[in-house]
């Protein structure tokens, strides 16, 4: 399973992942299309939002449509079966609901990776994850 990981200490606010995500993913950097988000509530606070892929999605749970779904060991959107009803955004604030169209769900592809100035992005394993988390 790949992962993407943010490093929060390295991340500062500039949204470049945002215009990458939506470019890999659109065809056009128009952060209203990505599928990371970085949230600034305060002037000095800032959260990247990403899908955590977890063990029991909530999101999975609310989508009345069936349109999320897990794949293998992944998370997934099914843009076909999505009826915009924001079920799932209301559940989980890790998912989009763009301007038209399905729900936007991070799917850990790392598109945005190469395009973070600070290295904050990386994809790796939860396993991966969770090692450095116990060595630091």
């Amino acid at each position: 399973m790949r992962f993407l990981r943010v490093d929060r200490s390295r991340c500062t606010g500039c949204r470049v992942c945002e215009y990458a995500c939506a470019l890999a993913k659109e065809g056009e950097a128009n952060p209203a299309w990505s599928r990371i988000r970085v949230q600034r509530p305060q002037v000095l606070r800032r959260s990247t939002l990403v899908c955590l892929q977890c063990k029991q999605p909530r999101c999975m749970e609310a989508c009345p449509s069936g349109a999320i779904r897990r794949e293998g060991d992944q998370i997934r959107v099914d843009a076909q079966l999505c009826d915009r009803c924001g079920a799932c955004v209301v559940a989980c604030d890790r998912l989009f609901l763009p301007p038209h169209g399905p729900v936007l769900m991070c799917d850990q592809c790392g598109a945005c990776v190469p395009y973070c100035p600070e290295d904050a992005l990386a994809v790796t394993t939860p396993e991966a994850l969770r090692r450095s988390r116990e060595e630091g």
